[in-house]
């Protein structure tokens, strides 16, 4: 394993997926310690500027830590958009709880922000890599908030 590697798009994606679980569990320290590592070993799992990243059961260890937190589970989520899949919980798990006002209204609030992501990406007639990057993640999070309103309905006998 390096210092200064060069990584993919889809690898610094998951780092900074990783990074995102970890800070959900409010920080390296505490994850370092429930998960029974070094805190620079966590830290080099979410550094952008090393290629080790961190094994897959660490990685279901972590987003058990993780569950009920806005993005459960990051990392397989990620995974899932990589290998060209949206992640759906089972059964209607998702939410479960929250009224189907409450998914519509998540569904209606992201498909906003896409909208307004792309407005400003587009007023100057050009779509910058920021731009791009922002747009695709506000479309990402309406695919989630999508998704789990449909499971909500198919919880309901959809």
């Amino acid at each position: 394993m390096t210092n200064g590697a060069t990584l993919s798009t889809d690898q610094l994606y998951l780092k900074k997926e990783t990074r995102a679980a970890v800070d959900d569990v409010q920080g390296m320290d505490k994850v370092a310690k429930m998960l029974g590592r070094s805190q620079s070993r966590i830290s080099h799992y979410c550094s952008s500027n090393r290629d080790e990243f961190m094994p897959i059961d660490l990685v279901a260890e972590l987003e058990q830590l993780t569950v009920g937190k806005p993005g459960h589970p990051r990392i397989t989520r990620a995974l899932a958009r990589q290998a060209g899949f949206l992640l759906v919980p089972e059964g209607g798990q998702a939410g479960e709880g929250r009224s189907l006002g409450e998914h519509l209204a998540d569904v209606v609030g992201e498909a906003s922000e896409v909208m307004s992501a792309m407005k400003t990406a587009l007023t100057g007639c050009a779509l910058d890599r920021a731009d791009r990057q922002r747009a695709l993640q506000q479309a990402r999070e309406l695919q989630d908030a999508a998704a789990e309103l449909v499971a909500a309905l198919e919880a309901q006998g959809g």
